[in-house]
């Protein structure tokens, strides 16, 4: 059914209800003139108690029928709904959704740049093909949270790297912050590499998270 929509078509997936707040999610489908291609997006518009609707985030992708592969372009959560899960329920609402249209083989695009995105896609079961280029690779990023705030901070090799990605336009826009120098009680939880293809490695166990994630984010 994806590949048949038509463009700037809008299918309704579900609907739910979080914090006393109707959402709902829709899979629609554009095309993308520049490499003759189209491109699929899941968005989840919200309507407040003052009837207004507005999208509030959404992930986009694209779809291969003859290989029933997906890959992953990005994914923008609108600042004012950040910190509520939004980001993690659209990757497991993607994987889960083009699973169940046959869709078995995902990968991200090699221009991945946010480190906390990367990481996400890492938590579904994405990861590189060869993971010692994490030890090889002198622009390792290491993500560290603390337990106290659940904040998360990323820690670089080295300070030049360090300094081109804080004055980035994807740290300025997502707010990311360096590891503080009294480290103490922070935690590492993983490590990511920018711009590295992200392959999922087992689709049965990420279908599984998919649906736990959807249960836990947002209570329909």
């Amino acid at each position: 059914m994806m590949s048949i929509l038509q463009k700037k078509d809008r299918l309704l997936i579900d609907t739910y209800y979080n914090n006393n707040k109707l959402r709902r999610l829709y899979l629609e489908k554009t095309y993308f003139v520049a490499k003759d291609i189209n491109q699929y997006f899941i968005k989840l518009y919200g309507i407040d108690i003052n009837g207004k609707y507005s999208c509030e985030g959404y992930i986009y992708f694209y779809l291969d029928d003859l290989k029933k592969e997906s890959s992953f372009i990005g994914l923008y959560v609108n600042p004012e709904c950040r910190n509520e899960g939004l980001a993690s329920f659209l990757i497991a609402n993607w994987l889960k959704i083009c699973m169940d249209f046959g869709y078995y083989k995902f990968t991200t695009t090699k221009k991945q740049r946010k480190p906390f995105l990367i990481y996400l896609l890492k938590k579904m079961g994405f990861e590189i093909e060869d993971s010692s280029k994490y030890d090889k690779s002198n622009f390792t990023i290491k993500i560290y949270q603390s337990p106290l705030n659940n904040n998360k901070y990323l820690e670089f090799k080295y300070a030049e790297f360090a300094r081109k990605f804080m004055n980035s336009s994807i740290a300025l826009e997502d707010n990311y912050c360096l590891l503080p120098r009294v480290s103490e009680g922070i935690n590492y939880i993983d490590q990511v590499l920018q711009s590295n293809i992200y392959t999922l490695r087992d689709e049965n166990e990420a279908y599984k998270r998919s649906k736990r994630k959807n249960i836990k984010t947002i209570t329909k």
